[in-house]
């Protein structure tokens, strides 16, 4: 941290300063941050674009920018990872514990209901039978009251009923 300060002091005298740029760049990377390094080895560059050294240090500091990001999606894929596994795990127990209706169909088929009256009060029900639940489905569907009604067009786009 003292050769970031002394550097920063260098700065008030001479902004573009070279060295200190160069210096203070390095002791970013040393101090693992890279994307501070990069902006000075940038200004180093921007002032004199045939300074190797600062090329070379710019370099380094974008790779050590893109080994971070790695380190991170990596960390992140793997959290993302453990907590889809861990979501998918509780919804197959959930699922697991839910009774298999087509275990025994004919028990959906023909429902057969108490009578309220024994215990619990209210209505008497009936038995209900799935024949009859499928007749009267096919009534409803096949019960268009457009089909007793005769449209006559006359040609001219004019329709009477």
């Amino acid at each position: 941290m003292a050769v970031i300060e002394n550097c920063n002091k260098v700065f008030e005298f001479d902004p573009k300063n070279e060295k200190a740029l160069y210096r203070r760049g390095q002791a970013y990377l040393g101090i693992q941050e890279p994307e501070k390094a990069k902006s000075d080895f940038e200004e180093i560059i921007r002032n004199d674009p045939s300074n190797k050294a600062a090329q070379n240090s710019l370099n380094v500091a974008i790779s050590d920018i893109r080994k971070h990001t790695q380190r991170v999606k990596s960390i992140y894929q793997n959290m993302f990872d453990k907590f889809a596994r861990a979501d998918q795990e509780k919804e197959d127990a959930i699922l697991r514990a839910q009774p298999d209706v087509l275990e025994k169909p004919g028990e959906w088929g023909k429902d057969k209901k108490k009578n309220k009256g024994e215990g619990e009060g209210g209505d008497n029900e009936e038995e209900v039978d799935s024949s009859d639940i499928d007749s009267e489905t096919e009534l409803a569907q096949n019960n268009d009251p457009l089909d007793n009604v005769s449209i006559i067009n006359d040609g001219m786009g004019n329709k009477t009923h």
